[in-house]
């Protein structure tokens, strides 16, 4: 398990090593104006997220979270994704979707 020593769960350890994978990702904080620039003209051109996120030291869903972040402050830049969609939708959203019967009756009925 991730953070445990050799007996049990270390909390400051792991946080210590998680901190260090946080530093060291693609999506890391501070990524830079130039990188961004690369994003917009990529984005002019029609690549996608993901194409973007393969040349560039940036992660698809970074590209994704800028755009829909611009689009909430009035921005162009979600206009140049290929499907523009109201809301992107995430794989189930946090909610149990098995065993779901659409208008079911209860047996009391």
């Amino acid at each position: 398990m991730r953070g445990s020593g050799q007996r049990e769960y270390r909390p400051r350890q792991a946080q210590r090593l998680c901190d260090e994978r946080s530093r060291c990702s693609r999506n890391a904080l501070c990524i830079s104006p130039e990188v961004w620039d690369q994003v917009e003209v990529l984005l002019g051109l029609h690549w996608s997220p993901e194409q973007i996120a393969s040349q560039l030291p940036i992660s698809h869903e970074t590209v994704y979270q800028k755009l829909y972040a611009d689009k909430e402050q009035g921005g162009y830049l979600w206009c140049a994704l290929r499907c523009q969609k109201k809301r992107r939708k995430r794989y189930a959203s946090g909610h149990y979707r098995r065993g779901q019967i659409p208008d079911r009756r209860s047996i009391t009925e």
